[in-house]
């Protein structure tokens, strides 16, 4: 049996144990040398509300802040590694803050379904105390269903837009989707899919958002989170605008690294901004 075959195979004995260790894949590396922005950020605690001490970043831009952007990331490493994929931001006038979950990075605690949805909720209640408008939630990968899942509760008040990158309508989906593609687990997909019991599907709530435009960016060739589920969610999304930006860039969480999708992301933030000012 060929090596790509056996991880296949561990990785579905995994799910059939219960283990979410496949899904929350957070480490405790310094994966960027943050003194090279030492004239930009500020790092910090806030606290959830079962005692979790979760860990941020924050970046001021050096020109007027145009609006606040949160980034919630995705499923792997910490917010050392993710802040980049936002950070660009920061030089065209956006504070960009991003946040760690339980079990990751500096962060508190052990990784679960309902403890990320803890964190999302005490980070938007965190960032909204500091900022009460113009603020641009962004997730991806896991983190767009993070963000999702609690985008309808109370803190959210001064998220005026979201971007949602390389997004997904269940997590469940999107298991049974890539055990679909493969000989070893094809037969296995729907049980296995459904045994993984620490959903978070974020499809529920794309239906009841409170916010004025959605911006969604999804590949062809994203090998983690298929296309179809991000469409899906998409369909799903309630706002008075809606942005599909389709790319092929290869890769799992790759289309930020494109400067021209960076510019339509951009594009599409700008001429929005005047929609935040007005909440």
């Amino acid at each position: 049996m060929g090596g790509y075959k056996k991880m296949l195979l561990f990785g579905a004995l995994w799910l059939l144990a219960g283990c979410s260790h496949l899904i929350y894949r957070g480490d405790k590396v310094s994966h960027v040398d943050l003194r090279r922005y030492a004239n930009t950020y500020s790092s910090g605690r806030f606290l959830t509300e079962d005692g979790e001490a979760l860990y941020y970043l924050k970046f001021e831009p050096q020109s007027k802040v145009r609006g606040t952007v949160i980034q919630f990331h995705g499923h792997s490493h910490n917010v050392s590694y993710h802040f980049m994929q936002v950070h660009w931001l920061v030089e065209s006038g956006f504070r960009v803050v991003s946040f760690d979950y339980r079990g990751y990075g500096h962060s508190t605690g052990k990784s679960s379904a309902e403890g990320l949805r803890r964190d999302g909720l005490s980070f938007l209640d965190f960032v909204c105390n500091k900022y009460q408008s113009r603020v641009v939630a962004f997730g991806q990968g896991l983190g767009a269903a993070v963000m999702l899942s609690v985008m309808n509760k109370g803190p959210a008040s001064c998220v005026c837009g979201l971007v949602v990158d390389s997004g997904f309508a269940s997590l469940k989906g999107v298991l049974q989707t890539n055990f679909s593609n493969h000989a070893l687990t094809w037969a296995l997909q729907v049980p296995l899919s459904y045994l993984f019991t620490q959903d978070i599907s974020p499809l529920d709530a794309a239906s009841n958002l409170k916010v004025p435009w959605v911006l969604a960016i999804h590949s062809r060739l994203d090998p983690v989170m298929p296309l179809p589920e991000g469409k899906r969610l998409f369909a799903a999304l309630s706002a008075d605008d809606k942005i599909f930006i389709e790319t092929d860039l290869v890769g799992h969480l790759a289309n930020l690294q494109d400067p021209s999708t960076r510019g339509k992301v951009l594009a599409v933030m700008g001429r929005n901004m005047v929609k935040c000012r007005s909440r």
